[in-house]
C-alpha cells in the first residue's frame, strides 16, 4: 500500500493554465494540523462546503505484506458544491493485487430518517488512463450513486481495500495524515502489525499510543484539521508539508533500491532491432554529448507517454522492445526504452525514483516516496539528468518539481556502483531568458499595430510548447489572445 501524488500530465496542463491565464493562486489543499475542536464547533465551520464530522483509518498487515484498510467516514453536506461532489462516491484501487468492497453507504437526514444506498448500485470499470492504453495499468474505478442525498444530510460510507497480492513481498509501508481538503472535526488513525516484524513508525510531532494486542502491535492517533478552505494568511500555511505520519518495513534506501533493482533486471537489454534503431538515430553523431542528446530527443518525440504514476498499475516496467513497439508507455516505460538505447551505444544509465511534487521524508525509506521514475548517464564524466515523459523540454531539462530534489538512484544490475540517494540539479542547464521584440505603426487616431516576436528559453519555453501541442494551429490565435491579454498587451493577436 502506497500514497501517489499529482501525475506528470496533470502537472504540466495544470501549470500550462497558470502560465497562459497568469493565475494568482495558493494551494488550499495544504492543510494546517491542529488539536481537536470542542464541541459546538460544527457550527463555527457553517460556512463550509462540507465538513467532515468524523473519519477513521484502520490498517491492519500480515508478515507477508498483505493487509486490509478499512475507512469509515460521516460527513456533512452544507452546500450544493458538496452534493455535487458526493453524489457519486468514486474509490479507485488495483485490481491486480487489491479488492475493494464499499461496505454501506447511508444518508441521514436531520429529522432522523436514514436511506441505505444498496451495494448492487455500485459499478465497477477501469480508470481512464487504463482506458488509454490497456496494457498500462490495473487502475479500476468503484462508483456509487448515493441515494436521495441533499444539502444538509449527513453521508455516512465505509470502505474495505484488501491488499491481496503485496506489491513487494514482505513489506509494507504508508504515509497519513488529519486530513486535506476539508475541514475534520475528529480523525482517527490505527495501525495494526505483527509484533514479530520489524517496522519503523515515524511521528515525531505527534506520539501515538501504543498497546500489543495478542501477536499484534497496535498505534493510534487521534487529531482533527481545522484550516477553513478559504484561508488566505501565508502565515498560517504550513512550512513542513512531510506527512506528519509514515510506517515502514524497509531498513533504508539501499534496501529500496536493491528490490528496485531486481524488478527491473534485463528488462533493458538489448536486442537486435534495439540496436539497430539505436545506430540509426545515430548515424553521423561524432561526439558522446551528441549520440545521448538524439536519443533522448527520439524516444521524447517519436514514444507518446500515458500519465500512470510510479507504483499504479504495478511497479515493473514493459520490456524495452515492447515499448518501442507500442510506442508508448509511462514514465518507468519509457525510461526502460532510453535505458536501452543508451545501452546499445555504450553507455551504463540509472533508474532514478523521485518524488514530483512529493516530499521526501529521508528518515522513512519506501518505495511510497516516489511517482515518478527519469535517467541519469555519465557523459564525459558529467551526469546528465533526462526526463523524456515531457515529450517537449529540451535536451537536459527538468521541470521545476524535479529541480533540486532528492532522488533514489538505482544502477542496472552488473553496472558499477550501489542503489544510492542523491539530488538533482538545482538549475537549469543553460540560462533562462525571454526576449521581446516589436515593429509597431502609430496612426493618426493613436492606434498601433504591428508584430511581436517573443523568444523564450527556459521554463517558459517549455510550458508554451506544450500549450501549443495540446491545441490545433487553427486555435494557436486563441492562445496567443490569451498570452496578450495576460501579459500587458491590448490589442487583438492574429497571425501567430
Amino acid at each position: 500500500m502506497c500514497y501517489t501524488a499529482i501525475t506528470m500530465s496533470n502537472f504540466l496542463r495544470f501549470t500550462v493554465l497558470v502560465a497562459c491565464l497568469l493565475v494568482s493562486f495558493k494551494d488550499l489543499s495544504a492543510q494546517l494540523i491542529m488539536p481537536q475542536g470542542e464541541n459546538g464547533v460544527t457550527k463555527e465551520y457553517a460556512d463550509e462546503a462540507a465538513v467532515v464530522e468524523r473519519d477513521e483509518s484502520v490498517y491492519r498487515y500480515a508478515a507477508d505484506g498483505t493487509g486490509v484498510k478499512t475507512e469509515t467516514t460521516v460527513l456533512r453536506v452544507q452546500s450544493s458544491a458538496a452534493l455535487q461532489a458526493f453524489a457519486v462516491l468514486g474509490f479507485p484501487y488495483a485490481s491486480g493485487t487489491q479488492s475493494l468492497e464499499i461496505v454501506y453507504a447511508r444518508v441521514r437526514k436531520p429529522d432522523g430518517t436514514v436511506v441505505d444506498t444498496p451495494a448492487g448500485d455500485v459499478q465497477d470499470q477501469p480508470a481512464q488512463a487504463t482506458q488509454i492504453a490497456p496494457t498500462y495499468s490495473d487502475l479500476h474505478l468503484k462508483q456509487l450513486p448515493v441515494r436521495s442525498l441533499a444539502v444538509g444530510d449527513t453521508l455516512e460510507f465505509e470502505t474495505k481495500v484488501s491488499q491481496k497480492l503485496a506489491e513487494v513481498p514482505g513489506e509494507f509501508w504508508n504515509v497519513e495524515n488529519f486530513g486535506t481538503g476539508l475541514v475534520y472535526l475528529d480523525r482517527r488513525i490505527e495501525l495494526r502489525v505483527p509484533k514479530s516484524k520489524s517496522v519503523t513508525v515515524y511521528s515525531p510531532k505527534y506520539p501515538p499510543e501504543m498497546v500489543e494486542s495478542g501477536d499484534e502491535r497496535v498505534y493510534r492517533w487521534k487529531g482533527a484539521q481545522l484550516r477553513r478552505s478559504n484561508a488566505k494568511d501565508e502565515d498560517d500555511m504550513p512550512q513542513d508539508k512531510t506527512p506528519p505520519i509514515a510506517w515502514t518495513t524497509f531498513p533504508s534506501w539501499e534496501a529500496v533500491g536493491a528490490w528496485y533493482q531486481a524488478l527491473i533486471a534485463g528488462r533493458d537489454s538489448v536486442t537486435p532491432a534495439l540496436q539497430a534503431k539505436a545506430d540509426e538515430v545515430t548515424a553521423g553523431a561524432k561526439t558522446d554529448v551528441e549520440k545521448v542528446r538524439r536519443l533522448y530527443e527520439y524516444l521524447s518525440q517519436h514514444n507518446h507517454y500515458i500519465g500512470v504514476d510510479f507504483g499504479v498499475g504495478r511497479y515493473q516496467p514493459h520490456m524495452a522492445m515492447e515499448v518501442l513497439t507500442n510506442q508508448y508507455g509511462d514514465c518507468k516505460d519509457k525510461h526502460t526504452l532510453l535505458a536501452a538505447l543508451l545501452r546499445a551505444k555504450g553507455f551504463h544509465p540509472s533508474a532514478v525514483l523521485i518524488g514530483a511534487g512529493v516530499e521526501m521524508n529521508e528518515k522513512v525509506p519506501m518505495p511510497g516516496a516516489f511517482n515518478h521514475l527519469i535517467t541519469v548517464v555519465n557523459v564525459d564524466g558529467e551526469p546528465v539528468w533526462l526526463d523524456a515523459t515531457t515529450e517537449v523540454a529540451p535536451y537536459r531539462v527538468l521541470l521545476p518539481m524535479l529541480r533540486d530534489k532528492q532522488a533514489l538512484v538505482v544502477p542496472s544490475k552488473g553496472d558499477q556502483g550501489m542503489p544510492h540517494l542523491a539530488k538533482t540539479p538545482a538549475d537549469l542547464p543553460f540560462a533562462a531568458a525571454d526576449r521581446y521584440e516589436g515593429i509597431f505603426e502609430l496612426s493618426k487616431d493613436g492606434t498601433t499595430k504591428g508584430s511581436v516576436a517573443i523568444t523564450m528559453r527556459g521554463d517558459d519555453e517549455v510550458l508554451m510548447r506544450f500549450a501549443s501541442r495540446q491545441v490545433a494551429r487553427a486555435q494557436w490565435n486563441q492562445l496567443g489572445q490569451t498570452y496578450v491579454d495576460n501579459s500587458g498587451f491590448n490589442g487583438k493577436a492574429n497571425s501567430v
